[in-house]
């Protein structure tokens, strides 16, 4: 919509201020089209032109040359494609757009002179122009415009009908074209108001022609015939002002939406007419302070009573006034009489059209406002009249004369309410309530109001056998002796019930928040069931009702002959017919408006990629039902961020916060006010690209520099564990050697000194040859004791050097019996570091013993033993081609009785290295030990080192 404030849309709920291109801002929207195509074109006040399609303006570059170039007061489209525009304020103002550019050709078609006022099209191609009094159609295809034939008065409108006839409203009336074809002969004329400036009229989808008048207000005249008598004797034109709750008599524009709602645009607002649920009477008018009581007789007629007279409604027919005066709640007699309490204690008859005065019961002074007369009557099955008096309690009259019904203690339990139920039987309520049920001599007490607990009875309708009874607690129901209840705090709906009616499968319920439908099915399974769902339509003032709840009687609904419902309120009887209530079966358009992130606002596009680092956002839509937006409902989700469907209520917007990087779809869904859903919705495609910091390849540099960071600890932890035990072997090591200087130069040295003398003694000893020979054997045990402990010594010492693993493994060669034939090979690559101490020495004993077992055990005919070296490890590999080792050992990892397996395995983890034997059956065996290459070299000295060695 455009005012002089700017352009807006509306959903029904909030306006949005549309941001316009350069060439429109301030120009001043006056007409607007939208075009089969989906193209919204829209004129300006300076005749600027613009055409927006797909999220794109276009300004369709109206010729500022000879022609009109002033305010545009019409945009119509033929069934050629053409755009055709008038404009008000030149002669001849005409032009049309097609093969892209505008043309102003309008003397060229023999437009004559005069100011283009309205313009119209029809289905069969024909352009309509009205200008001063006349009317001119230009046919499909041909050269020139001719005269319609129609006499003009004043300032007419043109509007087409659903039969492609187009109307005339001026001065002189509302009435057809006389160039329609097939026209009566005798056209009839609507008495429309004259217009003293240019009217705007149109037909909606029912057939009624609406009219706009810019100082008169709005008529409307449904579905207009053609033909037949003129003047006063046709249907009254419905006419709208001020004086009818416009905001205004100067009526801009109307137009029809799409769920056939009408909408008019005044200076001070827009007004909405749209199919109304409840019809009000206005012919019953309480007053101020009045509140009325319905009843209804036998034949469904409804009776209103109240302050300003007593009204009926026969079925079908309209509320028509019977006898003014004062009127209380009435009742029907078996034989259809209807009887109301009149004055303090007297009765009134109504009776084949008469109305007569009867004796009530005698009544004392009244104490107080409750003993003031009498309030209410009803009819008994046994045709006994009852009647409540306030503190005086309930009477009941029997052959003429009235008795006392003593209920309870009037004075503590005044008499309210009389109530016939569908049997024919009494329900009699007082002010404490208690309800009770009256059924000849039998008084039953459904509701002991202390018992119960349904203190402040509001309103009871008697539904069979049951009674249906509204109170503060919310809706009960008494059946069978029990009493079953919907709490408020469960439909809050349906608090404060003031009337009860049921009807074709639904209960009706007056509540202090409109009227509300409830299917009665849903009630039972309800009463019986908690869990059980209900559903409630409610109708309030948007659906037409006039005024605050009757709360007076306890009956403020009534269920007419004719199924009608009819409602008691403050401000008059309105009913509803639920055999006509307006249903909107049109699903409604769901719309993504807008977004905003970070300060700034992005339209709205399938796809939208928004700004990096982006991590909070807010989504405008809409769901594009008007006829009561309130009652609307919107469901949403961010796909990735929300679990399920998030209910929006009225809100039209959603929030989201703390977002990360990534892909996001987000989905809207929405229903009109009667449930209608539109499933499919709207959705669009949401991309928050990430940041260096959050991108993929932040995450895997920080992930590497942590692996790097972890490695180079584990390194640092290793290298410190790996110094610690080579530390503990090197003094172990110290030991040794020193044990074995000890030995050599103690000892031994000892032992040589002592063999020396036995020689000396030896030599000395020559006259006795037993005794040299005796010495002689013994210096040569002791020769040998010195051998076999220098190779002890030897053996205290580790080897140091490849070469003096070479040596130590080819002593080993040497010490054994080497078969004929066999052949033993012993490589050390020379790229192989001179390992450690301790690695060389237990290499060298590992591949001594793997070289005796080989020997001894695998009947080889070849023996390598080699080491070499990469540079992360030291491999040792002695391999044969023997027998191999049986399974059973290498499952077992030993042979019992035998410990060389076990020997080799311990020395490899002795220096952190791993040990493996492959072997099969006559495909030899081979042993092989790996350790890593920091473990086996020789200590280096690093800074780092001599902080974390140990003191």
């Amino acid at each position: 919509m455009a005012t002089n404030n700017g352009t807006f849309r509306f959903d029904g709920l909030s306006f949005e201020r549309l941001k316009l291109p350069d060439f429109l801002e301030g120009k001043g929207i006056t007409a607007n089209i939208r075009a089969a195509d989906g193209t919204l074109w829209l004129g300006c006040r300076d005749g600027t032109i613009a055409a927006f399609k797909e999220g794109r303006w276009k300004d369709t570059h109206m010729p500022r040359g000879p022609g009109p170039r002033n305010q545009v007061t019409s945009l119509i489209q033929t069934r050629d494609g053409k755009i055709w525009a008038a404009f008000g304020r030149s002669s001849n103002g005409l032009a049309w757009f097609g093969v892209g550019a505008w043309h102003i050709q309008a003397a060229s078609y023999g437009l004559p002179n005069g100011f283009v006022t309205a313009l119209a099209a029809t289905g069969d191609g024909r352009l309509w122009v009205s200008l001063s009094g006349t009317v001119q159609v230009l046919d499909r295809g041909a050269p020139r415009f001719v005269s319609s034939g129609d006499e003009l008065r004043g300032y007419p409108a043109l509007a087409t009908d659903q039969s492609d006839r187009v109307w005339i409203s001026d001065d002189l009336g509302t009435r057809p074209s006389v160039a329609n074809p097939g026209l009566p002969s005798r056209i009839r004329f609507y008495r429309t108001p004259a217009f003293k400036r240019k009217p705007r009229s149109f037909f909606d989808r029912d057939g009624t022609l609406w009219g706009f008048t810019p100082t008169d207000g709005m008529f409307r005249i449904p579905k207009p015939r053609l033909g037949g008598p003129s003047g006063d004797d046709l249907e009254p034109v419905q006419r709208y002002s001020g004086h009818d709750g416009l905001a205004s008599d100067s009526i801009q524009d109307g137009f029809e939406d799409l769920e056939g709602n009408i909408w008019v645009a005044t200076p001070l607002g827009l007004e909405r007419f749209r199919a109304s649920s409840i019809a009000i009477e206005p012919s019953v008018k309480p007053r101020a302070e009045d509140e009325l009581s319905m009843h209804v007789d036998h034949a469904g007629a409804v009776y209103f009573a109240g302050a300003n007279g007593l009204h009926r409604a026969n079925p079908g027919a309209a509320p028509a006034l019977i006898r003014p005066g004062l009127f209380n709640a009435g009742c029907t007699s078996p034989v259809g009489e209807w009887w109301s309490p009149s004055g303090t204690s007297g009765l009134l008859k109504f009776s084949h059209g008469r109305f007569t005065e009867a004796a009530g019961p005698a009544l004392p002074s009244p104490k107080s406002k409750l003993s003031d007369g009498l309030f209410a009557c009803s009819w008994s099955n046994e045709g006994a009249l009852w009647a409540a008096a306030g503190e005086q309690g309930f009477f009941h009259q029997k052959d003429r004369v009235w008795f006392p019904a003593r209920l309870q203690d009037p004075s503590l339990y005044p008499a309210v309410s009389l109530y016939p139920d569908d049997l024919g039987r009494v329900l009699a309520y007082n002010h404490y309530g208690d309800l009770t049920r009256i059924d000849g001599q039998n008084r039953t007490t459904l509701i002991a109001g202390g018992r119960h607990k349904l203190a402040n009875i509001t309103s009871f309708a008697p539904v069979g056998d049951a009674v249906l009874i509204g109170s503060d607690a919310g809706l009960s129901k008494w059946a069978s002796g029990k009493l079953f209840t919907i709490s408020q705090e469960r439909i809050p709906t349906i608090s404060g019930i003031s009337g009860i009616v049921s009807s074709q499968g639904q209960t009706w319920l007056q509540t202090r928040n409109g009227i509300a439908r409830v299917p009665t099915s849903d009630l039972e399974r309800a009463f019986l069931r908690r869990s059980a769902p209900i559903h409630v339509q409610m109708y309030d003032f948007a659906d037409g009702m006039p005024s605050l709840p009757n709360t007076f009687g306890f009956h403020g609904l009534a269920l007419g002959g004719d199924g009608r419902v009819w409602i008691a309120t403050r401000g008059g009887v309105a009913w509803i017919d639920p055999k006509r209530l307006p249903f909107n079966h049109q699903s409604p358009p769901i719309q993504i408006r807008s977004l905003h992130a970070g300060g700034v606002s992005f339209d709205a596009s399938p796809n939208l990629r928004l700004p990096r680092g982006t991590r909070d956002l807010q989504v405008d839509f809409a769901v594009l039902s008007l006829t009561n937006p309130k009652r609307n409902q919107a469901r949403y989700r961010l796909v990735g961020v929300d679990a399920g469907w998030v209910d929006a209520g009225l809100r039209r917007q959603a929030f989201y916060t703390n977002l990360a990087p990534g892909m996001y779809r987000f989905e809207v869904i929405g229903s009109n006010n009667d449930g209608i859903w539109n499933r499919t919705g709207a959705e669009m495609k949401i991309t928050i690209p990430p940041t260096f910091f959050q991108s993929r390849w932040f995450t895997a540099l920080v992930s590497i520099a942590l692996i790097l960071l972890a490695w180079a600890l584990y390194s640092i932890r290793v290298r410190h564990v790996a110094s610690q035990i080579t530390s503990r072997l090197a003094e172990r090591a110290s030991e040794r050697e020193r044990i074995s200087r000890e030995l050599h130069d103690t000892l031994l040295q000892g032992v040589q000194g002592m063999l020396l003398r036995f020689h000396v003694a030896t030599m000395r000893i020559r006259s006795e040859p037993e005794a040299k020979s005796e010495l002689e054997a013994a210096l040569t045990r002791g020769e040998q004791i010195i051998e076999t402990a220098r190779e002890r010594v030897k053996g205290l010492r580790y080897l140091d050097s490849p070469t003096g693993f070479r040596d130590a493994v080819v002593g080993a060669v040497a010490e054994l019996e080497i078969p004929a034939g066999l052949d033993i090979e012993i490589q050390v690559d020379q790229a192989t570091p001179p390992p450690n101490a301790l690695v060389a020495d237990e290499l060298a004993r590992i591949a001594s013993e793997a070289l005796r077992n080989a020997v001894l055990h695998a009947a080889a005919a070849r023996i390598s033993v080699r080491l070499t070296a990469s540079s992360s490890w030291i491999t040792l590999r002695v391999v044969d081609d023997g027998v191999g080792i049986s399974e059973v050992v290498l499952e077992r990892g030993e042979k019992p009785g035998h410990f060389g397996l076990i020997g080799m395995r311990e020395r490899a983890s002795r220096i952190g290295g791993k040990f493996a034997i492959q072997s099969a059956p006559d495909r030899g065996t081979e042993v092989s030990v790996t350790v890593p290459i920091r473990r086996a070299l020789r200590e280096r000295g690093r800074w780092w080192r001599l902080l974390l060695r140990r003191p």
